[in-house]
């Protein structure tokens, strides 16, 4: 019978490699040591007691004598990924942020209002004084017009009479000139509070409306 020597030898590694396996594990038997399974650089996968720091942030497993999954070591993150995860983090924090901030204004809008239809009550309280502030100076301004009307026909009778306008009629039509214009811009700005406030309420009438679906419902 004729033996090959080639078969006999590959067959013999073959067993020395499979018994280099079997029995370290088989060493462990019983015990709680841990065993590092990960990849060298070549990808190859390697069994060790320890793993080499240079292939710890590619990832590893940690099984026990039996081969059991302990534990499994995902790679290490890098630079972008490290980058989105704290922009992840940030935009999160964010978001809980602004929910907090929300949860407080929603409280303090309810402590205040009891439903739209409250919210709506201020809101024209508010702008009915105003307009007592705007008629009243409008009336005002009506009184200070005819007082120029009555100065500036002062002025004329003196022009007709060959005479030139007195210095004290000059500056008292100055002066009820200035107060107008004064009143005017009174009333411009108490118009654009109107505006603000009405803009303030709608956005608090709206969201009460969220927050109180069901009193918005009674209204209707």
């Amino acid at each position: 019978m004729r033996i090959s020597y080639s078969n006999l030898f590959k067959r013999a590694r073959e067993v020395i490699l499979g018994c280099c396996l079997i029995f370290p594990l088989s060493s462990y038997a019983g015990s709680e040591k841990q065993i590092y399974r990960y990849k060298n650089e070549k990808g190859e996968i390697v069994f060790n007691s320890h793993i080499p720091k240079k292939f710890a942030p590619k990832g590893y497993e940690i099984i026990n004598a039996f081969g059991d999954l302990i534990e499994e070591i995902p790679p290490a993150l890098t630079e972008e990924e490290k980058a989105r995860l704290a922009d992840i983090d940030s935009t999160l924090n964010k978001q809980k942020k602004q929910k907090q901030r929300q949860a407080e204004a929603d409280k303090q809008l309810l402590n205040k209002f009891s439903d739209p239809e409250d919210a709506e009550r201020a809101r024209d309280r508010q702008l009915e004084t105003i307009d007592i502030y705007i008629g009243i100076t409008l009336g005002n301004i009506k009184r200070l017009e005819a007082e120029m009307v009555i100065e500036n026909e002062k002025a004329a009778n003196m022009e007709r009479n060959g005479k030139d306008v007195s210095k004290e009629s000059l500056e008292r039509m100055s002066r009820i000139e200035y107060q107008i214009d004064k009143a005017a811009l009174f009333n411009k700005e108490k118009e654009q509070e109107k505006n603000v406030i009405r803009q303030a309420f709608d956005k608090d009438i709206q969201r009460l409306r969220q927050l109180r679906p069901d009193r918005s419902k009674a209204e209707k």
